[in-house]
């Protein structure tokens, strides 16, 4: 993974035509490209947005559940997320049965219940793209950016 995030940073720099020990994110942020792992959590969510609301294949039906159609003991502020089996090993905990649910937890909240896909891209670019920093000021020695030598 990491070779490949090193590509990534290699090719926005490239195409920015920037130091090759210049700042990612606000080229990131300036070219409108979001960083790896952020595209897979984007594309991820947009997934389970399409799973949530029927758009997927019949094959994905019964791909996941949720919490309340597991547990029929009593509603919880959890009864609403995706349900997360238990895995054994390491390498299962890796699978997209497993990684989906988790990442869709963790960004159903900000996703309004009536939301369209373009609305929900817009919400996860928005926050992705804040978290890159426009500038920086580094103590890195001979960085193009700061301008510290």
């Amino acid at each position: 993974m990491n070779k490949i995030v090193k590509l990534q940073k290699y090719a926005i720099r490239t195409i920015n035509k920037s130091g090759f020990n210049s700042h990612t994110d606000p080229l990131f942020k300036r070219s409108g490209i979001l960083k790896l792992k952020h595209l897979y959590e984007y594309q991820t969510t947009l997934f389970m947005l399409d799973f949530i609301n029927n758009r997927l294949p019949l094959s994905f039906n019964s791909a996941f559940q949720f919490n309340h159609q597991t547990q029929n003991i009593h509603i919880t502020r959890q009864t609403n997320l995706l349900h997360i089996t238990r895995c054994k090993r390491n390498f299962a905990s890796k699978l997209s049965l497993y990684k989906f649910p988790h990442i869709w937890n963790k960004w159903s909240s900000m996703i309004p219940n009536n939301s369209s896909r373009a609305q929900t891209k817009d919400q996860l670019k928005t926050y992705f793209f804040s978290a890159y920093h426009s500038s920086f000021k580094c103590t890195y020695g001979y960085c193009n950016d700061c301008g510290s030598k």
